[in-house]
C-alpha cells in the first residue's frame, strides 16, 4: 500500500483512505477542496490533493495516516515530527474551517512548487509550498504553511493605455498604504529611475512593542542580499589582477583542507551556484549560533560535505560556496571579510549605514524582525519578535544590516560602472547558468536574471525580506526593505515590476529591447 497511487489512480487511493465509493468520492473532493483541477497531474500535485482532503477532513486518523504514509524520513527527522505534523495540520483546520485551491505554481529554480489556498472561515490565505525528497520520490520532502494576501490585493497591472510615470507611482504608493493599514505590510520602499528618485516611504513600526515606527534611516536585515557584496569584492580581486574567474580554488585558496574537491571548483562556479556545494545551515559541521572569526573557519562547517553533483553540471543555491568566497578574498587581501567590505566598498560609497555593528553587538538603528509563529498555520496570531538576529553575523553568504538610501548608493555605483568599471561589471553578466530547465531565471556573477514583459532585471533576494531589483534597460530601481513575515517582499515586488515594465512597454509603444 506504502507506494499504491504509482499504480492506481489518485481517486482510487483516495477511495482506500477513506472508505467511500468512487461515485461518492468525486463529490467529496468537490465538498473537501474546490479548484482540485488546479493542480497538475503529477507526483507533487497527487500529493497535495491527497493533503488537503486530509485536512479538510478534519479527523485526527486521517491525518496522521497521511503524515506517517507521505512524509519522506528526512522531512519527519529534521523539519517535524509526525506526530507535531498531525497536531499542526488539525490546528490548520481549526483556524481555516477547510481550505481551497485558488492557484499552483510549479517549482521553478530556487523556488518550490507553491499553492495559494483560501479559508473557508473569514477572508484568510495561506501559501502552501512543499516539495518531493530526491531520495524518496514519491513522499515530501516538507511542506510550509505562510499568511499570504489575497490575489485581489495586488495592484492592478493590466491597463488600457498608458499611464504617466506620476500616475504609476501614485497608483502603487496608494497600494502601498493600504497594505500598510491592513497590517499586511510594515518597511520601506524606494524606487527610482536612475539618479531621480520617484518614490521613498516607510511603513509600520520598526519596534511594535516600543511603538517606533520605521523611517527612512532604519536598518533592515538584508540575508542574501549580501551575496552582491561578495560578487563584488571578488571583481575588484580580479580587477586587481590577484585572481581570476576561472582560478580553481585550489590555486585561489591553497590552504582549503580537501585538495580533491578544491581542484574541481573555479571561483566562476561558486559565483554561479554550479560548484556542487552545500547551503552552510545544513552542513555537518553546521552548530546554530556560533560565531566565527573569520570566513577562515566557516570552513570547518562544510569541509566534510560530499560534492551534491560535479561540479560545472548542475545548479544548487550555496550558500557554502559564497563563505567559501569570503575565505579567498580574506586570504588575498588580509583582512577580514567586513573590514575589506567597509574599506573598498562601503566608505568609498559613503555607505554609512551598513554593516556598522560591532561583533557580539545589535546593529544600531535595526528594525526588529516579527515572523509568524511556527505554530500558527494561517498567521492569524500574533507575530513573534526576533531581537537576536540584529546580532547576527555578517558572513560571505549575506547578513547584516543597512538602509534603503545606502543600497541605493551601492546599485546606482555598481550600476554606471562607478565601483566595478564598466567592462568588469559587463563581465558580471556574461556568463550565467540556468537555474532550471526552463532557463527563465539565471544565476549570473552574484546577481540573478530574469525577464518581465521584455525586461531584463538584474538584482537579488535577501531571505524574502528585503530585495533589490535594477531594470536594466528602462533605468528603475527597485528597494524593498521588510520586517515582518508572512507576506513574503516578493508578494510586493512581483506586482510593483510588473506594472512598471507594462507601463515602459506602452510609452514607448513596444517592449524593451533585451540587451
Amino acid at each position: 500500500m506504502k507506494y499504491l497511487f504509482v499504480i492506481i489512480s489518485t481517486l482510487s487511493l483516495l477511495f482506500s483512505a477513506f472508505g467511500q465509493t468512487p461515485a461518492t468520492q468525486t463529490d467529496q473532493y468537490h465538498k473537501l477542496a474546490a479548484n482540485v483541477d488546479l493542480l497538475p497531474q503529477n507526483a507533487i500535485g497527487r500529493t497535495l490533493r491527497d493533503w488537503l482532503a486530509a485536512v479538510n477532513s478534519g479527523d485526527g486518523a486521517a491525518i496522521a495516516k497521511f503524515v506517517e504514509s507521505r512524509f519522506s524520513a528526512n522531512a519527519l527527522r529534521f523539519q517535524r515530527s509526525a506526530a507535531q505534523f498531525t497536531e499542526y495540520f488539525k490546528k490548520l483546520h481549526r483556524q481555516s474551517g477547510g481550505l481551497d485551491v485558488v492557484s499552483f505554481t510549479p517549482a521553478a529554480g530556487a523556488g518550490p512548487t507553491a499553492m495559494l489556498v483560501k479559508a473557508r472561515n473569514g477572508d484568510a490565505y495561506a501559501r502552501i509550498t512543499a516539495g518531493m525528497d530526491r531520495a524518496e520520490p514519491e513522499k515530501l520532502s516538507g511542506l510550509g504553511i505562510d499568511r499570504a494576501r489575497s490575489p485581489n490585493a495586488s495592484i492592478s497591472t493590466s491597463r488600457p493605455a498608458a499611464l504617466t510615470e506620476k500616475s504609476v507611482i501614485s497608483d502603487i504608493e496608494a497600494h502601498l498604504a493600504k497594505s500598510a493599514a491592513e497590517g499586511l505590510f510594515s518597511g520601506v520602499v524606494m524606487i527610482a529611475k536612475d539618479d531621480r528618485v520617484l518614490l521613498q516611504n516607510a511603513y509600520g513600526f520598526a519596534d511594535r512593542e516600543a511603538r517606533i515606527p520605521n523611517s527612512l534611516e532604519t536598518k533592515f536585515h538584508l540575508a542574501s542580499i549580501g551575496k552582491m557584496f561578495t560578487a563584488a569584492a571578488i571583481a575588484q580581486l580580479v580587477t586587481a589582477g590577484k585572481i581570476s574567474f576561472d582560478d580553481t580554488v585550489g590555486k585561489a585558496y591553497p590552504d582549503f583542507p580537501v585538495p580533491e574537491i578544491a581542484q574541481k571548483i573555479t571561483i566562476r562556479q561558486l559565483l554561479t551556484h554550479s560548484a556542487g556545494l552545500g547551503t552552510f545551515f545544513e552542513s555537518p559541521g553546521f552548530k546554530r549560533g556560533k560565531v566565527f572569526r573569520n570566513a577562515a573557519e566557516q570552513i570547518e562547517v562544510y569541509k566534510n560535505e560530499k560534492l551534491f553533483f560535479e561540479p560545472g553540471t548542475g545548479w544548487r543555491y550555496s550558500n557554502a560556496g559564497y563563505a567559501l568566497l569570503a575565505a579567498i578574498i580574506e586570504h588575498h587581501s588580509g583582512k577580514t571579510y567586513p573590514e575589506y567590505l567597509r574599506e573598498n566598498i562601503f566608505r568609498p560609497l559613503n555607505m554609512r549605514d551598513t554593516y556598522t555593528a560591532v561583533p557580539g553587538a545589535a546593529e544600531p538603528g535595526a528594525s526588529v524582525f516579527y515572523r509568524q509563529s511556527p505554530d500558527d498555520p494561517m498567521g492569524i496570531e500574533p507575530y513573534d519578535g526576533d531581537r537576536d538576529l540584529a546580532k547576527g553575523q555578517v558572513m560571505g553568504f549575506g547578513g547584516g544590516f543597512s538602509n534603503a538610501g545606502d543600497l541605493f548608493k551601492f546599485l546606482r555605483a555598481y550600476r554606471t560602472g562607478k565601483l566595478l568599471g564598466k567592462e568588469m561589471t559587463e563581465q558580471l553578466f556574461s556568463f550565467s547558468v540556468n537555474q532550471d530547465a526552463s532557463g527563465s531565471r539565471r544565476s549570473a556573477l552574484g546577481v540573478v536574471e530574469y525577464q518581465v514583459n521584455g525586461e531584463t532585471i538584474r538584482g537579488h533576494v535577501g531571505g524574502s525580506r528585503s530585495e533589490v531589483e535594477m531594470l536594466w534597460n528602462s533605468g528603475y530601481t527597485v528597494i524593498i526593505m521588510t520586517n515582518v513575515q508572512p507576506p513574503t517582499v516578493q508578494a510586493f515586488s512581483g506586482p510593483i515590476i510588473d506594472l512598471l515594465t507594462k507601463q515602459a512597454a506602452l510609452r514607448t509603444g513596444s517592449p524593451p529591447r533585451i540587451r
